[in-house]
């Protein structure tokens, strides 16, 4: 996955994130039951801290930073298998670390 080159291809990849906790929540609602799992547990701080920074993006509040975002403390410790849009999450840390793809 490539790092985004606009600011609303940015807000693209965290509203597709969210896109993807909320289907995440629906198919482990739908195979267990409403059962918790281990990666239900971690599914509402995610999707809390990536509500906070869409938020952040529709009111030009945001700051790219050289810091991991507060989600990815979390994020590390998944495998793919348990996340399987962790890599889109890597890549909304990397580019809120580095800045926008400013390169060719």
């Amino acid at each position: 996955m490539r790092k985004p080159k606009t600011l609303a291809e940015y807000r693209r990849l965290v509203d597709d994130a969210l896109v993807e906790v909320d289907e995440m929540r629906n198919i482990i609602d739908y195979e267990m039951d409403g059962a918790s799992s281990a990666a239900s547990e971690f599914l509402e701080p995610l999707e809390a801290d990536l509500k906070r920074l869409q938020d952040a993006l529709a009111t030009g509040t945001y700051d790219f930073r050289d810091e991991d975002l507060p989600f990815m403390a979390m994020v590390s410790r998944q495998s793919l298998d348990a996340l399987p849009f962790k890599d889109l999450l890597d890549v909304i840390n990397w580019t809120h670390r580095t800045g926008l793809e400013t390169g060719a």
